[in-house]
């Protein structure tokens, strides 16, 4: 909510300014007439009137299109008289819904599609869009499209869509308008199932394997969602023109999506791990089940279709008492946003059902594309809500792990990440050949702070901090192992090197900025020892060794050594 009046500002003039353009573009188009440049300006025509059908030996006459008519293992002829004004290079754009069809021009065969006696098993045709050529000397004559549905389709209606007749580019451009809703919902959710999978390689990789599961299962159920409705159109004939692999293709597809949509129910949920298991096996066997039957010629894939659909209601009504298990025993706080998700996606999943057993097999996807893009949307914002939580309780974690190793004055390590480093490279010495370590004190702290103040005191820890930072940085690790005392730990570094780092310490305190209320003075020490040929060393020896060389620099600078 925008609670500064000053913030109404930007989102006004931004809204002003859409409401303008549109205004003005809609002025530009009601006032300004010029030449048509759209590059596809043929349109398809349909063939609505005159048709007839004949159907055991019956002719009647088609009212409306499209149209059903039951098969029973006959045969359709569609007959109609060409208009006397055909387009140049025209074709015909007939939808053969999993007919074998001959198309005629006054008994002369012109166009064939079907797979008989082309496939090594089974009969394969799904919904094609065929591209009929019209001949030259069509204008007037007699078109007769003969529809035949193999027997393994007995029981499947003959549907017959209308007719059109144009251009090759316009039934392309056809095509293309009539899927165009169906290229938009698949792009969109191929897109956040590539989101979704990369966000869950990347989760595992920072080892959040359930978020990370969560997140690659839903992706592949996207993906597969997507190459089902893809498929199940006919827009994939514009790129692709073996309808075999897209009909099979749309089939498996449908069959394994829900598999992942099981898996991911499974991350969500806290019981019930068994049962989504033994559903997801299920609909495995279900696959190889259908694939098994289509290749001995037992049954076409459209057959096991039934099997499918039963086990998708079956797993709507598992998880549906899973839900209320859930909900009752377990309290699932994420369910509030599955529940959601699962609700729109089941009612899509039975009325698409529903709507695929008593009504037209045209577009048997649209209610499930709706569903899933609910599904999706919702799903996928639960999951990323719970993710960017997650995350963001680790990074607090890590944060606060962090503190405890830091000290918050001087952003150096303090005590604590001292002792654990310097104790993990002398227990585990394997490849270090020498470790040093500098010992650093301040002098007259304690007359500082109880003549200035802490504060004053404080300026001169942090001082030093920061030229302790600059002198060794990128050589050893600096720390603040007390109230005055800092150290600095040398692991493979020349002892000249360590030495050249001292050096450049003096310089740089000799640099700050003076201070009238103190000076900046310290002493330092150092011990270096070589761990080749398996020598072991202590860290009390080697501290104490560089404490001692300290003391008497420090005795040095007071004049009393």
């Amino acid at each position: 909510m925008i609670k500064n009046k000053k913030e109404w500002i930007m989102p006004f003039v931004l809204g002003t300014a859409c409401i303008a353009a549109m205004a003005v573009l809609l002025w530009v188009a009601c006032n300004f007439q010029t030449q048509n440049v759209q590059l596809i300006q043929d349109s398809m025509e349909p063939l609505s009137e005159g048709w007839t059908y004949n159907a055991d030996g019956e002719s009647h006459a088609v009212t409306q299109f499209p149209f059903a008519l039951k098969s029973e293992g006959k045969e359709v002829t569609l007959s109609c008289v060409l208009p006397e004004v055909l387009p140049s290079e025209g074709v015909i754009m007939y939808i053969a819904d999993h007919q074998y069809i001959q198309v005629y021009l006054d008994n002369r065969l012109i166009y064939e599609y079907g797979n008989q006696g082309h496939t090594p098993f089974g009969d394969v045709f799904g919904s094609v869009t065929n591209l009929i050529p019209v001949p030259e000397d069509a204008q007037g004559k007699q078109l007769s499209i003969r529809a035949v549905c193999p027997e393994g389709f007995h029981h499947y209606n003959y549907n017959f869509y209308p007719v059109y007749l144009g251009t090759k580019s316009a039934a392309v451009f056809h095509v293309f308008q009539q899927n165009f809703n169906s290229l938009c919902f698949c792009f969109i959710i191929v897109l956040l199932g590539i989101t979704f999978i990369v966000a869950g390689v990347y989760m595992n990789s920072k080892k959040y394997p359930s978020n990370g599961s969560s997140f690659l299962y839903l992706g592949v159920f996207s993906l597969l969602a997507a190459a089902w409705i893809l498929t199940d159109t006919n827009v994939m004939q514009l790129w692709y023109g073996n309808a075999p692999v897209i009909y099979i293709g749309s089939f498996f597809a449908f069959m394994l999506m829900i598999i992942p949509f099981l898996q991911y129910i499974r991350q969500i949920f806290v019981g019930g791990n068994r049962l989504l298991n033994v559903l997801s096996l299920l609909f495995v066997l279900n696959f190889f089940l259908s694939v098994l039957l289509y290749i001995l010629g037992i049954a076409e894939l459209f057959e096991t279709n039934l099997l499918t659909h039963l086990l998708m209601l079956f797993s709507i009504s598992c998880i549906g008492v899973l839900c209320y298990r859930e909900k009752k025993v377990y309290h699932n706080n994420e369910l509030r946003g599955l529940l959601t998700g699962l609700s729109i996606l089941g009612a899509a999943g039975i009325f698409s059902i529903v709507k695929f057993y008593f009504s037209s097999h045209n577009n048997n996807s649209l209610y499930f594309r709706l569903g899933l893009l609910g599904f999706i949307s919702v799903l996928g914002f639960s999951t990323l809500k719970k993710s960017l939580l997650f995350l963001n309780t680790r990074a607090e974690a890590i944060a606060y792990r962090k503190l405890a190793y830091l000290d918050s004055m001087t952003m150096l390590e303090n005590r604590t990440a001292f002792d654990s480093q310097t104790e993990k490279d002398l227990q585990e010495p394997a490849g270090i050949k020498t470790v040093a370590i500098v010992v650093c004190d301040l002098n007259d702290l304690k007359l500082t702070n109880d003549t200035y103040g802490h504060r004053v005191g404080d300026k001169m820890i942090i001082g030093f901090a920061q030229c302790l930072k600059e002198a060794f940085d990128g050589r050893g690790r600096t720390y603040r192992i007390g109230g005055d005392e800092f150290a600095v730990w040398f692991v493979d570094q020349p002892e000249e090197v360590i030495q050249d780092c001292i050096r450049l310490l003096y310089e740089k305190v000799e640099k700050q900025e003076p201070d009238p209320r103190f000076e900046l003075k310290y002493a330092c020490g150092y011990a270096f020892e070589n761990l080749e040929d398996g020598k072991e060393i202590k860290f009390n020896q080697l501290f104490s060794k560089a404490d001692a060389n300290m003391y008497q620099e420090k005795l040095k600078i007071k004049g009393l050594d």
